[in-house]
């Protein structure tokens, strides 16, 4: 009997087709994945939690994998668990001599998302690959931000013109074409797939993520912005100390794995 682990469910999900464990799917519902999955004679279960926003909070669910359909189904309810009661009932209905299995669940990177992407839509990609062309992308859209921001001379564009020339080298190796843009404020390279599927909010193409953005702005603005000037530079906030007085410092100090 194969004894699973939750970075094993989601493999063989997957490699099945499904979009369960896609990065965009957990990042939208603020999903944590516990590290624990019980299996018994009972079936195999694990834990999740979810929290839509800051405004909400963060519930637990209890999760049955069923390997014969490469599914999942939810016991009892969405998020109608605390932490402790969801271990419970996963532990509980595993069995009593159920196999404890630990270790933390890791989410795809936005290479390993985008090689899979690309390839359930009729495209060719390696991580490799893909890693490739998000540095790529990376670099055109500093190189965009930095026109928005800056006069740039004549050799700007020959370097422009040669990041571009890669880009297309690039998605052409993955069976794609490819649709470039001058305005960070949203994606600056889109991968047209050969299935014709579109992720963005013009429906233009297959976004190439960049700046650890997983998803364009669906406006031109950046999120929380009125202006459309993109600034070069930012100054990042500074950390409150843990005594502040209003009682705003972070001192969850538990694994998200462990949720």
């Amino acid at each position: 009997m194969k004894t699973y682990t939750i970075n094993g469910i989601q493999a063989e999900m997957t490699a099945d087709g499904s979009h369960w464990w896609d990065k965009s799917a957990l990042r939208y519902f603020g999903s944590r994945i516990s590290s624990k999955v019980y299996q018994g004679k009972g079936g195999i279960y694990f834990v999740s939690s979810e929290q839509f926003d800051s405004t909400r909070p963060r519930g637990h669910s209890c999760r049955q994998y069923d390997p014969a359909t490469k599914q999942i189904s939810t016991v009892r309810g969405f998020n109608c668990f605390t932490r402790a009661q969801a271990h419970h009932e996963a532990a509980r209905l595993a069995g009593p001599s159920a196999i404890v299995s630990k270790e933390a669940h890791k989410k795809p990177t936005d290479a390993e998302q985008l090689a899979l992407d690309i390839k359930r839509n009729g495209g060719r990609a390696t991580v490799t690959t893909a890693a490739h062309l998000i540095r790529l992308a990376k670099r055109y859209d500093r190189m965009q931000t930095r026109q928005c921001n800056e006069p740039v001379d004549a050799a700007f564009y020959v370097a422009e013109t040669k990041v571009e020339a890669e880009i297309t080298k690039a998605a052409e190796r993955c069976l794609c074409g490819v649709k470039l843009g001058g305005d960070p404020r949203g994606s600056v390279v889109k991968l047209i797939l050969p299935s014709g599927q579109t992720n963005d909010f013009v429906k233009a193409g297959w976004f190439v993520p960049v700046r650890g953005r997983s998803k364009p702005p669906a406006h031109g603005f950046l999120p929380g912005s009125q202006s459309p000037v993109v600034l070069l530079h930012q100054k990042k906030p500074q950390k409150q100390p843990k005594s502040d007085v209003n009682g705003d410092a972070n001192t969850d100090t538990r694994a998200a794995g462990d949720d």
